[in-house]
């Protein structure tokens, strides 16, 4: 069964965005750290900012699940920003997932996810 999402031909409404997103289209490798599967799996970003990053896949995670995602964020400027804030976990960044959209046009999902910070002190993430 599909998850529910929302297709990206229907996308309307103003921009919601709070920080600059820059175009970044890498590899990401992947894990869905809470569904107990280690399997590593692949993606493309579309986009990175300061706090998190879109990018597709065949694979669709549920949302609110947490992601670990090796990112070769290095050559960007903004890394400074999110190595100061971002969790590291197993040489990987952490984030949760917070939209999902059907791509109709490459039959994938774009995946939009929040980088995990050091101040969530009330959140918890299970391992």
């Amino acid at each position: 069964m599909k998850p529910t999402t929302r297709k990206l031909a229907e996308k309307t409404g103003p921009e919601r965005r709070e920080y600059f997103r820059l175009d970044y289209r890498h590899p990401v490798k992947f894990k869905m750290i809470d569904d107990g599967v280690k399997t590593v799996r692949l993606g493309t970003t579309t986009n990175v900012s300061e706090t998190g990053v879109l990018f597709s896949s065949s694979i669709v995670p549920k949302i609110a699940s947490i992601l670990w995602m090796d990112i070769d964020l290095r050559t960007l400027q903004i890394c400074k920003e999110i190595e100061k804030r971002a969790v590291v976990y197993e040489r990987g960044l952490l984030g949760r997932v917070v939209r999902l959209e059907e791509d109709l046009e490459t039959d994938s999902y774009k995946i939009g996810v929040c980088f995990v910070t050091q101040d969530i002190s009330n959140q918890e993430l299970k391992f």
